[in-house]
């Protein structure tokens, strides 16, 4: 929960604690009604259950107490897990072609066990845990300080903390480890559920000779509910949403709700959707017209692909080229877009509406994109300074085939486009190849332009059209023969539907 949103992961914490409640109290078959509960919020879910149920299980066996009725606890996450995986399989868009594991890439879920294992046996390990180490550090001294790190003294309930703490140590998707994501939330349960249980461990008349102020403070805290509750109080208050402390780079959390023009025609447009409407929208858009009769951010392959009354995409939204579970929004809308049955009606400021009502285009906006060189990568090029302005340039060693730059990787709405390559130079011949992720198949190759040059600057205009939207277009160039290039810019044009 943030201010202006909400995510499933809320209900996680709840959920969790009222089963670590029953299972203290030793009401079992509460407890596993509400473990149950707890591992059908999200997929990750059981696996933290299970480790905070290792944990108890755990110290009641060490206390030579009976483990039995902590073993459905072990079990229960472990089943619904494996029954979601295939129930998911069952009804993907598309087949499960590996099992996703989102652990170690920048996008959720492009890593398959074979990979992760690959990685994780590899030097590659040492990379990742030390990528962003300071945002990593900080984010769980954010977490631990407003408990005073009491989870510490309690290990066995701490180990529910751990699936996460190795998660975030092992991702490169700073999402994971920033304080301001919904993330946290699956880390809070077992985090509290330690603080409690360390908290009842000192009593006033515990006497503990301490010779280092931070750890004799902890102890004074936790004899202190008063104390304790001031303590927690001022540093939550720290590290919420209204600090002056974090900033939109923290997470959406740390986000100020803005009304900008896009927002509003947004707004506007999703309180026009009928009640009685099915459609399909990014995981953005969810929240926000969850109320209608169907709301999809995952179409199931079982239901009929004409059967939607709407679809709706903001391309301007980070979210669009996020993927759940082993497809995006973006794939799916091409795969609903090949049968014929919707029809594109608003193509504005980058949110676009598809409708299976006939009729043309009901509203539309020219959209403008400069592509400057800093976006862009190379291979047989270069980036340079010239007169306070960024260049790329082809390397001497550059020879006929030879990729100079690509990129941007670029969401963009169907239509007609225009794109100016404004060149510092141009001498030779010049590839130019439009690609995108088209119905499954990245990288694929859309469009080819030949341009040539005589070692002048000059602005080559091309054209080409996409059918359907595209999460990673990409304007490639590649050296022809006896090629030198100088880029400048790539100024690209929304200018008419497709």
């Amino acid at each position: 929960m943030n201010l202006y949103d909400f995510h499933i992961h809320s209900f996680i914490p709840p959920l969790f604690l009222i089963t670590f409640l029953f299972v203290e109290k030793k009401r079992f078959k509460i407890a596993y009604i509400t473990a149950t509960l707890a591992t059908l919020t999200i997929e990750a879910a059981p696996p933290l259950l299970l480790a905070s149920m290792i944990g108890v299980t755990l110290r009641e066996k060490l206390r030579h107490g009976s483990v039995r009725p902590y073993l459905p606890l072990l079990l229960i996450p472990v089943v619904v897990f494996v029954m979601a995986v295939l129930v998911m399989n069952l009804l993907a868009p598309t087949p499960f072609a590996r099992l996703s594991v989102p652990l170690l890439m920048k996008g959720i879920g492009d890593t398959s066990i074979g990979e992760a294992a690959s990685i994780l046996l590899s030097t590659q390990l040492a990379e990742i845990i030390l990528n962003d180490w300071p945002d990593k550090t900080f984010y769980w001294i954010v977490i631990f300080t407003p408990v005073a790190f009491l989870p510490l003294l309690s290990p066995f309930e701490l180990i529910g903390v751990m699936p996460w703490l190795a998660f975030t140590w092992l991702t490169l998707n700073r999402n994971l480890y920033l304080p301001g994501f919904q993330y946290s939330a699956f880390v809070l349960a077992p985090l509290y559920y330690a603080t409690i249980k360390s908290s009842a461990k000192f009593t006033k008349r515990v006497v503990i000779r301490l010779f280092l102020n931070p750890a004799r403070f902890i102890v004074l805290t936790a004899v202190n509910p008063t104390r304790f509750i001031v303590l927690a109080a001022v540093f939550s208050a720290l590290i919420g949403p209204m600090t002056p402390f974090f900033s939109a780079d923290h997470g959406t959390a740390y986000v100020k709700p803005e009304i900008s023009q896009h927002t509003a025609y947004l707004r506007a447009l999703i309180a026009t959707i009928p009640a009685n409407v099915s459609l399909l929208v990014q995981t953005e858009l969810f929240p926000h017209v969850s109320n209608r009769r169907e709301a999809y951010v995952w179409f199931p392959k079982t239901k009929n692909n004409c059967s939607l009354d709407m679809i709706i995409l903001d391309v301007k939204l980070d979210g669009i080229r996020n993927n759940v579970w082993n497809t995006s929004t973006v794939e799916q809308t091409q795969r609903l877009l090949s049968t014929g049955c919707y029809h594109l009606k608003i193509l504005r400021d980058g949110i676009v509406v598809w409708s299976k009502e006939r009729g043309s285009i009901v509203d539309f906006e020219p959209m403008n994109w400069n592509i400057e060189p800093q976006m862009l990568y190379t291979i047989e090029g270069h980036h340079f300074m010239k007169d306070g302005m960024v260049y790329i340039g082809s390397k001497a060693t550059a020879k006929a085939g030879d990729t100079i730059w690509f990129g941007p990787y670029m969401p963009v709405p169907p239509g007609r486009y225009i794109a100016e390559l404004v060149f510092e130079e141009l001498e030779g011949q010049l590839i130019v190849y439009v690609k995108g992720k088209i119905y499954g198949w990245p990288n694929r190759t859309l469009w080819v332009f030949h341009l040539a040059g005589k070692g002048d600057s000059r602005i080559a205009v091309i054209g080409f059209t996409l059918h359907v939207p595209v999460e990673d277009l990409e304007i490639v160039g590649v050296a022809g023969a006896d090629s030198l290039v100088v880029l400048r810019v790539i100024k690209l044009r929304l200018v008419s539907p497709p």
